[in-house]
């Protein structure tokens, strides 16, 4: 029954998203980097093909240009973790997010290379392009992530991310253009409740 139901929705469905949306109102984060390590603003695609060894940060460079923010971290004096945030003008920022304001922007991508996987450096990187920003005037940044990436789910909320409703996004075939439903609720992950809200009862009904 699984296999006929995926083989219909494969037949009629031609792209489908379903995603979990986060966001977070920025402030100035305590970042503490060893001495091997700087975190710093990236300036643009040319920096990451010189600087990355690693083939997946050098095939995301494109995320940078006009109304796109990087920043990166140096492990040893090479490039090894990035991520980019496009700012609410940006020409290809997905239309989810189409109703954000000036002082507001999206994490579009960040990735670490496979050889340093591990160390805690995107939860690292996370807190400092919170905080720069912050300091450039931003007040909340968004981000949205696959509803089983589990280990990118709990890397955000850890570093205080507040899940927002998870989104389907569903384009069927012949019909050119997107279905979006947000729901509320969680789906297979309970939300970390905040320091605010622990010290509320639950309501359990």
């Amino acid at each position: 029954m699984k296999a006929f139901v995926k083989a219909f929705a494969r037949a009629i469905i031609a792209e489908y998203q379903l995603i979990r949306i986060y966001f977070v109102d920025t402030k100035v984060r305590e970042v503490n980097p060893r001495e091997w390590i700087r975190l710093a603003s990236v300036a643009g695609e040319e920096l990451v093909m010189r600087e990355a060894e690693d083939s997946d940060l050098r095939n995301h460079a494109w995320y940078a240009g006009q109304h796109s923010k990087g920043f990166g971290l140096w492990e040893g004096g090479k490039l090894v973790c990035l991520c980019w945030i496009w700012t609410y003008n940006h020409p290809a920022l997905p239309k989810r997010f189409a109703r954000i304001g000036a002082d507001e922007a999206v994490l579009v991508d960040i990735i670490t290379a496979t050889s340093v996987r591990g160390k805690g450096y995107a939860p690292m990187l996370l807190r400092h392009a919170e905080t720069e920003m912050r300091k450039r005037g931003y007040r909340r940044l968004w981000a949205w992530i696959w509803h089983s990436n589990t280990p990118s789910i709990r890397s955000f909320e850890k570093e205080n991310w507040i899940y927002s409703h998870v989104l389907i996004e569903v384009k069927p075939r012949g019909l050119g253009r997107t279905i979006s439903v947000a729901l509320k609720g969680h789906w297979g992950l309970r939300r970390r409740r905040t320091t605010e809200e622990k010290s509320q009862p639950e309501n359990i009904q």
